[in-house]
C-alpha cells in the first residue's frame, strides 16, 4: 500500500505477520517498507521490519525531530555532508575489513572537534532508524533547505549520493496518513500467537486458545 505520491515522497508498506504473545500480550507486527522520493525508491523490500518501532520513530520524527533546526549545514553540499557524517558520524566496519580493533583505534585517533562535529550531525539530522531493518544499508540525513521545506540526504549501499527537497508540510501529513493507515489495516490481518518455552517459539494453534 503506498500512501503519498512517489513523485515527491511516499510511504509503500505491506503487513505480512501480525503475532502476538500469548503471555505478556506484546504484540510484533512484521512485513516490509520502502520510502519513494521521486520515484527513486530507498530500502530494502527483502528486509522485514518490526512495524511497532517504525510507527513509534515515525511518530517521534513528525513531533520533534523535523522541528530541530538544522540551518547551519544549509550551505553545505549533499556530498560534503554525506561525507562528514560518514567519517565522523558512523562507523562501517567493511571500511576496516571487519576488523573491530582498527575501527576503534580510528575513532580513538579522531580530533575532539570532528568528533564533536560527527555527533552532532548525527544527533540533529540523522533519520534513516525510521525505516528499521529496511534502511540498514542507507544513510539518510534531513536538512533544513528554504523556509518550509527539507533536504534529504541519502546514499544507499555502494550508490551515489542522493538529494530530494520536500515541503515540510507534506512531510509530515505522508507520515501521519502512513501511521493512520497502518493502524486501521493491522486490524484486518489475522492473528498469530505464540509463547516462549526455554528460549524457543512455539506457534499456538487456534484450537487450543
Amino acid at each position: 500500500m503506498i500512501i503519498g505520491d512517489p513523485n515527491i515522497f511516499a510511504i509503500d508498506y505491506i503487513i505480512k505477520d501480525v503475532s502476538i504473545n500469548y503471555d505478556d500480550k506484546s504484540e510484533w507486527t512484521h512485513g516490509s517498507l520502502l520510502f519513494y522520493f521521486n520515484n527513486y525508491i530507498v530500502g530494502d523490500v527483502t528486509r522485514w521490519v518490526n512495524f511497532k518501532d517504525c510507527v513509534y520513530w515515525m511518530e517521534d520524527m513528525i513531533k520533534r525531530k523535523i522541528h530541530i533546526p538544522t540551518k547551519q549545514y544549509s550551505n553545505l553540499s549533499a556530498e560534503k555532508l554525506m561525507t562528514i557524517f560518514k567519517t565522523k558520524s558512523v562507523v562501517d566496519l567493511g571500511d576496516y575489513n571487519y576488523k573491530v580493533d582498527d575501527a576503534i583505534n580510528a575513532v580513538k585517533s579522531m580530533s575532539h572537534d570532528d568528533l564533536c562535529e560527527g555527533l552532532e550531525l548525527y544527533q540533529l539530522a540523522s533519520i534513516e532508524y525510521i525505516g528499521e531493518r529496511s534502511l540498514d544499508q542507507v544513510l539518510t540525513l534531513m536538512i533544513d533547505d528554504e523556509t518550509g521545506f527539507k533536504r534529504f540526504i541519502i546514499q544507499q549501499r555502494k550508490e551515489n549520493v542522493c538529494e530530494f527537497v520536500v515541503k515540510t508540510e507534506f512531510i509530515i501529513k505522508t507520515v501521519q496518513e502512513f501511521i493512520d493507515s497502518y493502524k486501521k489495516e493491522v486490524k484486518k490481518n489475522p492473528v498469530h500467537y505464540f509463547v516462549i518455552r526455554d528460549n524457543t517459539t512455539v506457534q499456538l494453534q487456534p484450537e487450543i486458545l
